[in-house]
């Protein structure tokens, strides 16, 4: 490629593809029921599971849950099995409640290529004090980001052994490659028989396992899989993922699984989610003979935003420092109608995130001081993740934006990023939003001191939050204290944290305690704490999150309560729960358990469905770092179906 390669694709860009049109964003809040994620693998991040109010979903203290996705241009979703929507629709934010209106949103499943007129009704708003329409903003939510950003914050040192200790790096090939235990090739050998299987749910759990153990070997039969029209659509989207989690080998089943993601893709009979999963498998991969299809991809248009995002994004995880140039068009959009572009201006903006390349710097912090505000965000967002403590023209930015931004959002990820870059200016700027900000900035405000004191072990950063979670009532702004002291590492808030964790309230805030409780690694104090609500509790959300924190604290005699309810859980649900937690958590010797299940003929669907995500967790050489690329560091707002559906498969 070399030379011609920036030639080549300045060239197509040059022929006029900036078609796409400004339209009003629908935004309705999505809830994906564990039955729905089971068919791809997963159970539905981040908990709690939503609960249907008067108004849409809920969780016990009255705030929206989860990631937000737009209906498509006709009042629909785009093509595919989404997830389901509630009735009640909610806005994405623009202002704080002032009664400014910041301008029309945008909407990710709209149509690249179709006329205004295309678009949906206008958001479903309310007017402030000036008489102005503004948008309904409860989507502003700390939980969206910390979801969908936490695997690759996380620490795994600790987690019980599945594998031989190693290198692991969120590139396809990084490390190198480890000699598998018996048990792997034991639990594969049982995956691939479920791929076999009839059941869909069953069937596709199994292909996403199989994609997570990294063994090119798998390639056959998922690419069998993918390209037999008979499957359900779910079965084939979780078989070109699982392609995805696959090195580019270098034999010909390596090129076969490209070719075949390339052929889907590009099928125009195929839903648009089954090709946006090809895409973005192929960008997983990082195979360099595909970077010029990745470009093609990103300048498609189509009925839905889900296949030219998927290109974008592909761009940056296929991890090519050639490609910095390409992005970087992308980010800024063409000189007219830029506004039409925000979709893919803000999709490239997360690109630049995972591309990690510091020359991508000065181009983003101008997108973050730039008008349209879904493009900010995102800047604002990967200015965190690729910013360097001691660039002060960034911090500059992020401190004016904190400020100053008329819109309440582009604050509060100002707050998460000036935490993750780890500027020494930072800590009081960050203080000063906490103490003073709206009820919408403080979460963030405090999520942001975590960070800081993550970066740089400052117990000043986290000291004034240790009161306040102990006094607090408000269950969204303790739920986000725990996590910012758990991220800080904070000894101190132990006792508050078991406090919570152990209290008869909300599932919710019980789990973000007790995972916190997990990153502080208290390994002591607190182990024994979580074993007992794991033992006790049937809340699918705190369980899975107390799986999370003794996994993070190597605590192996969780395993034990685990494999018990497995065996004898009384109910596919808790069973199902059970092999979750038990991939989460590690341990060899536990496979055998989840083998047992999900081999079972006779066994409910769920659990053995269930158990095959457990394998997949522990044949994971990544710790769920690699599938945590697509969504991370990316603008939630404009979350399309395929990234929800991918959020859905932990």
């Amino acid at each position: 490629m070399g030379q011609n390669w920036g030639e080549w694709s300045h060239g197509r860009r040059s022929r006029g593809r900036w078609l796409v049109p400004p339209l009003l964003c629908t935004l309705l809040i999505c809830t994906a029921m564990i039955g729905d994620a089971v068919a791809h693998g997963g159970a539905y991040q981040p908990p709690p599971q939503p609960r249907r109010g008067p108004s849409g979903p809920t969780t016990g203290d009255g705030s929206t849950r989860g990631p937000v996705t737009p209906s498509g241009p006709s009042g629909s979703g785009s093509s595919g099995s989404g997830p389901s929507a509630p009735d009640s629709p909610s806005g994405a934010p623009s202002g704080d409640g002032s009664g400014a209106d910041s301008g029309p949103g945008v909407t990710p499943t709209g149509n690249p290529g179709a006329t205004s007129s295309d678009g949906p009704a206008p958001p479903t708003s309310v007017r402030g004090k000036t008489g102005l329409r503004v948008v309904d903003f409860n989507s502003v939510d700390w939980a969206r980001w910390w979801f969908a950003n936490r695997a690759l914050l996380l620490d795994w040192d600790a987690r019980v052994a599945t594998r031989p200790r190693g290198p692991v790096t969120g590139a396809p090939t990084g490390g190198a490659p480890l000699p598998d235990p018996l048990w792997r090739a034991t639990a594969q050998a049982a995956l691939q028989q479920a791929l076999a299987n009839g059941n869909h749910s069953i069937a596709s759990a199994a292909a996403i396992a199989l994609g997570k153990s990294g063994d090119p070997a798998e390639s056959e039969g998922l690419l069998r899989a993918l390209q037999d029209l008979k499957q359900p659509a779910s079965v084939r989207e979780a078989a070109a993922l699982g392609l995805g989690l696959l090195p580019p080998d270098t034999d010909g089943g390596g090129r076969h699984a490209t070719r075949a993601l390339r052929d889907v893709a590009l099928r125009d009979g195929e839903t648009d989610r089954l090709r946006a999963m090809c895409v973005y498998a192929l960008g997983l991969r990082g195979d360099q003979a595909s970077l010029p299809f990745l470009v093609e991809m990103a300048d498609a248009g189509g009925a839905s935003w889900d296949v030219p995002a998927a290109g974008v994004a592909a761009l940056g995880l296929a991890g090519n420092e050639m490609l910095l140039p390409d992005l970087v068009e992308l980010l800024e959009g063409p000189r007219r109608r830029r506004n039409r572009e925000s979709v893919r201006r803000a999709y490239a903006a997360q690109a630049l995130a995972n591309l990690g390349d510091i020359r991508a710097v000065p181009a983003l912090r101008e997108a973050a001081l730039g008008r349209d505000e879904h493009v900010r965000r995102a800047a604002v967002l990967a200015l965190g993740s690729v910013s360097e403590a001691d660039d002060e023209k960034t911090t500059n930015v992020l401190l004016h934006l904190l400020h100053n931004s008329r819109d309440v959002a582009t604050r509060c990820v100002a707050a998460l990023s000036l935490g993750r870059a780890g500027s020494p200016r930072a800590g009081n700027a960050l203080l000063g939003a906490y103490r003073k900000g709206s009820r919408r900035v403080r979460p963030f405000a405090a999520i942001g001191l975590g960070l800081l004191a993550r970066h740089d072990g400052l117990e000043d950063a986290t000291s004034f939050l240790l009161d306040d979670l102990a006094h607090r009532k408000s269950p969204q702004l303790v739920a986000s204290l725990c996590v910012a002291v758990g991220l800080a590492r904070e000894k101190r808030a132990v006792r508050a944290l078991s406090a919570i964790a152990s209290e008869k309230g909300t599932a919710a805030l019980r789990a973000h305690a007790a995972f916190s409780l997990g990153l502080i690694g208290e390994t002591e104090n607190t182990a024994p704490l979580l074993r007992q609500i794991l033992a006790d509790t049937r809340e699918p959300e705190l369980q899975r999150e107390c799986a999370f924190a003794l996994g993070l604290l190597g605590d192996r005699e969780a395993l034990r309560i685990l494999n018990d309810l497995v065996g004898h859980g009384g109910s596919a649900y808790v069973q199902g729960s059970a092999a979750v937690a038990i991939g989460r958590i590690g341990g060899r010797e536990s496979a055998d358990s989840l083998i047992g299940l999900l081999t079972d003929d006779e066994g409910p669907t769920m659990g053995r469905a269930m158990a095959a995500v457990g394998l997949g967790l522990m044949l994971d050489r990544s710790e769920g770092r690699r599938m945590a690329r697509v969504a991370a560091d990316l603008n939630w707002w404009l979350f399309t179906p395929t990234v929800l559906e991918i959020l859905s498969i932990h």
